[in-house]
């Protein structure tokens, strides 16, 4: 195909992409969602950032190009029902902690919702995502007094440094940094700067912590070891996802995982847009759920 037939396709893409998102919007996207991926490429071949607001009014540098920007483009943010559920969850004041925080979307969100009373801590190890976040941060003082502050920081069982696979602007989806999974395609395994939860609260003298976002491919249960301390002395609300596959790549089971909150007396629960859902009795070992919500006793 020449370049002017590649160049006319890839408009009627955008076209497309923008026609979907318009109409999918309202009832939470067209299925099959992977409509939006195969148009989005096709669309744009290459970055193409420019300012967009997600459906929360905050102000996000996106690129059609990149999974999670499409995401936003076409369903308003990325995850609903986590955006929802911290509606129900979060009140001014509260301190949060968001790891694994990518480029910033929940973590705003967050910050809206605690105010210049609350806090919110955000750890982002990879260095792409992290610049993001913080040029997203800073875009968007306004609407949370300035409570965010943002950490280049892997949190785990230890300090120091640790390997961990980053993405490289090859990768199309940016979100898949860990330290316990391989590099997939488009990453490089680099050194990042670790800590502990519990070192973390210390130095930073952290009096309450009420809720935790806890999203890192596979590393939760590192972050629960090096923060025993701190989650018996607070008993933040915590939602994790849980995949079977990237905690196998670190040695644990979705069942051990979620032993070591029901051994510090939390119940689990789905978590659903009105916040608290039903509660799981039982989790097996191969166990998987985007979201869940771990209770503290009381």
């Amino acid at each position: 195909m020449s370049g002017k037939g590649k160049a006319v396709c890839a408009a009627m893409a955008r076209g497309a992409f923008y026609a979907l998102a318009a109409l999918g919007r309202p009832v939470g996207g067209v299925r099959p969602r992977r409509l939006y991926d195969v148009i989005g490429r096709a669309g744009w071949p290459g970055e193409a950032y420019r300012w967009h607001r997600n459906r929360w009014g905050d102000e996000l540098w996106l690129s059609p190009h990149r999974h999670l920007d499409r995401c936003v483009l076409a369903f308003g943010c990325y995850d609903p029902d986590l955006h929802f559920a911290l509606e129900r969850l979060l009140e001014p004041g509260m301190v949060c902690l968001d790891v694994g925080a990518n480029f910033g979307e929940v973590t705003l969100h967050m910050a809206r919702l605690v105010g210049s009373g609350g806090a919110v801590h955000a750890f982002e190890p990879a260095v792409l995502p992290f610049t993001r976040l913080s040029r997203h941060v800073e875009r968007n003082a306004r609407h949370h007094g300035g409570c965010v502050r943002c950490y280049p920081v892997a949190l785990s069982d230890r300090g120091g440094t640790i390997r961990m696979a980053t993405p490289t602007e090859e990768a199309e989806n940016q979100g898949l940094g860990s330290i316990v999974s391989a590099a997939p395609s488009g990453y490089a395994t680099v050194d990042v700067t670790a800590q502990t939860l519990d070192q973390f609260v210390v130095e930073h003298r952290l009096e309450r912590l009420d809720f935790v976002k806890l999203d890192i491919q596979g590393a939760e249960p590192l972050l629960v070891r090096g923060g025993l301390e701190t989650i018996r002395r607070f008993r933040p609300r915590i939602v994790s996802e849980i995949s079977a596959a990237d905690l196998s790549a670190g040695g644990i089971t979705s069942r051990q995982y979620c032993d070591m909150f029901t051994g510090l007396g939390y119940r689990i629960h789905r978590l659903t847009r009105r916040g608290v859902g039903r509660r799981i009795e039982a989790v097996n070992d191969d166990f998987e759920a985007t979201n869940v919500l771990f209770v503290p006793p009381g």
